[in-house]
């Protein structure tokens, strides 16, 4: 039989942990190699210029192979991309839930490298200084130098049979201690002002938000050594960053478990230390979301939690006149359709109903029903299910298990979580004051607008943030006509970029800190 080859494969934006297991992984398989990575973190990303000459890297992904994941075992985004070519997959992961059965090891350590250290000790593998240096300083940065909650003697035990190996101390320090720059303080003063902290059940727990134009991992280092955050039971921090938002969950051991709360936003991790990337959610939508979820209160997160059931089903042969009667009796804009077997076919909306009322043509609902449809499934997150129906139009989702329509999801669903979210208002807060540094782009799009004639609507997440008097970053219009054009305008009054989408009659642009 035909050897296939490992590859090592690091998750965007890898650690130095990761880094030094990934290198581990090639000396324990002399066959092995890494794939280049798109990104990693700042001080893994200096690491590997320094040892680069250690490490062998492929730029290309070979027509088969075995995945080898390092400090994750997420495989299946992976696996569903290049399953053709996978011929199975290997595991070293120190985070708990990471599944079993794979070839590899899996365990509860301080540190992944520490794994493949200790594959090294039973193999007999020996390493010469540098690779030992390599290997520590992943061990060192995910431990905190043997200090985090999380530590065990097993991390301990594989840096002291490092160090007998000659890993140089000297560089170990050099690498791994940074100092405070201007800019670091600055940063940090400009977000510690909104860092927000309350009690739950007795115990303080802190979030603090932060936006950037890209994630950088040392700064959370920082914020890790500050006495807010070493004071507090269990702090999350939220980094914005283009598309992507980041959460990253710290707690004191044995005290509060932040896994608990990531492990719902489909992140994991340990119970004192986890993490989860999410792409199109708002930081501050995420904000709101995890201090409900800390609070123990009800808050929508899955499509589950907001779709209509049981779903109301129209039959493909079932008539014009009757489905418009039933969907006139019911109050409904459409539903989902299904064959003899139940199985989902189409989707029929009233108004193609109307029309063909309108012209006088008879049928039954299969020629007039729509194939080009999405579905989403119960486990999809809530904000899956507003990026489909705000990129795509669509006005009712049928939410599917295995092959039975188990619920629908349209905009007054998610509106009605929005208000369950947003709880009840009080008489005395129902006049809302626009803020002074939103107020002109407000006014803007107003003016234009009103040029061409049409009318624009402000919706989504700055309703939501206004009401709650939060400050508004994203900024959603609809536009009663030509909305391209007015973006077109707004985009040349600011002299920034546009992006339109005219297969979709949506653009975005960013004017200043706002996405719209």
């Amino acid at each position: 039989m035909e050897k296939v080859q490992k590859l090592v494969v690091l998750q965007e934006g890898a650690d130095l942990d990761a880094l030094s297991c990934a290198y581990g992984v090639l000396l324990l398989y002399k066959d092995a190699v890494m794939l280049k990575p798109s990104s990693l973190s700042k001080r893994a990303s200096e690491v590997f210029k320094r040892f680069s000459s250690l490490f062998r890297v492929v730029e290309e992904l070979p027509q088969s192979f075995e995945l080898v994941l390092v400090d994750s075992h997420s495989y299946e985004d992976f696996l569903s991309k290049h399953k053709d070519r996978i011929r199975g997959i290997v595991l070293y992961d120190h985070h708990p839930n990471a599944p079993e059965g794979f070839e590899g090891k899996v365990g509860h350590t301080g540190s992944c490298s520490t794994l493949v250290v200790e594959e090294l000790i039973e193999r007999g593998v020996e390493v010469d200084p540098q690779s030992a240096t390599l290997l520590a300083l992943g061990i060192y940065e995910d431990t905190g130098m043997l200090t985090y909650e999380g530590t065990t003697s097993r991390d301990a035990r594989a840096l002291a049979w490092l160090l007998e190996r000659g890993a140089d101390l000297s560089l170990i320090r050099q690498l791994l201690t940074e100092g405070i720059t201007k800019e670091h303080i600055d940063f940090l003063s400009e977000y510690l002002e909104s860092m927000e902290s309350f009690f739950t059940e007795g115990k303080k727990i802190s979030i603090l938000l932060l936006r950037a134009e890209e994630y950088r991992p040392e700064l959370l280092s920082l914020i890790y050594e500050l006495r807010e955050v070493r004071d507090s039971a269990g702090f999350f921090v939220i980094v914005e960053a283009g598309n992507k938002t980041y959460v990253f969950g710290r707690s004191i051991k044995g005290v509060y478990h932040v896994n608990r709360v990531l492990e719902r936003l489909g992140g994991g991790g340990h119970e004192f230390a986890g993490a989860v990337k999410l792409e199109g959610v708002s930081g501050e939508r995420l904000k709101g979301v995890i201090k409900h979820l800390v609070k123990g209160e009800p808050v929508p997160i899955r499509v589950r939690d907001i779709m209509s059931f049981p779903p109301f089903l129209l039959h493909e042969k079932t008539d014009v006149e009757s489905a418009l009667a039933e969907l006139t009796q019911r109050n409904f804009a459409g539903a989902p359709v299904v064959n003899d077997e139940g199985s989902l076919v189409g989707v029929i909306h009233k108004k193609s109903l109307l029309r063909a009322i309108k012209h006088g043509v008879k049928g039954e609902v299969k020629d007039f029903m729509t194939e080009d449809f999405h579905t989403l499934s119960p486990e999809d997150f809530v904000w899956e299910a507003e990026r489909v129906l705000s990129q795509f139009g669509e006005k009712l989702l049928p939410v599917v298990e295995g092959d039975r329509v188990v619920g629908v999801v349209t905009r007054l669903d998610l509106l009605q979580a929005y208000r369950q979210a947003l709880g009840d208002l009080q008489p005395h807060q129902k006049r809302v004051e626009i803020p002074q540094d939103i107020r002109p782009l407000l006014e803007r799009v107003g003016a234009i607008a009103n040029q061409l004639g049409v009318r624009a609507y402000l919706v989504g997440g700055a309703v939501r943030d206004l009401l709650l008097r939060k400050r508004v970053w994203d900024v959603d219009f609809v536009v009663e006509g030509p909305a391209i054009e007015v973006a077109k305008r707004l985009a040349q009054a600011y002299g920034v970029d546009l992006h339109p989408f005219p297969e979709f009659g949506t653009a975005h642009l960013l004017i200043g800190n706002y996405k719209i």
